[in-house]
């Protein structure tokens, strides 16, 4: 579980390339993004929480698709919090605010087990 989950986890200087990732995915699927926020990061033993305000409006059926485009990525991205509000009713448009938790590598983690005979 631990060697697949590495496999997928962004290194330290990929974080970047992920909120690029991020941000092209709540534009193709037709979103207008209104915040992203990074935030600061929780470090534990070998990985870290990288929280993510992300602010984005549109129809209905974008805001859906950017969040079932966030659901397929690989890696381990959860919404934290999610909301959903109407903005205009007859054109079903609808203002979303997430915070995303992006699990990534401690880049701190000696990893000495792996280098142990």
């Amino acid at each position: 579980y631990n060697t697949a989950w590495e496999q997928h986890a962004p290194a330290r200087g990929e974080i970047s390339v992920l909120h690029a990732k991020i941000r092209g995915l709540a534009e193709s699927a037709g979103t207008v993004i209104t915040r992203f926020d990074p935030e600061r990061s929780q470090t534990y033993g070998v990985l870290r929480e990288i929280p993510l305000s992300v602010g984005c409006t549109g129809a209905f059926a974008e805001v859906f698709e950017f969040l079932r485009g966030l659901e397929g990525m690989p890696g381990a991205i959860w919404v934290n919090d999610l909301s959903l509000g109407k903005i205009d009713a007859t054109k079903g448009f609808v203002d979303c605010e997430l915070i995303l938790v992006i699990f990534a590598d401690n880049p701190e983690n000696s990893d000495y087990v792996k280098h142990t005979e």
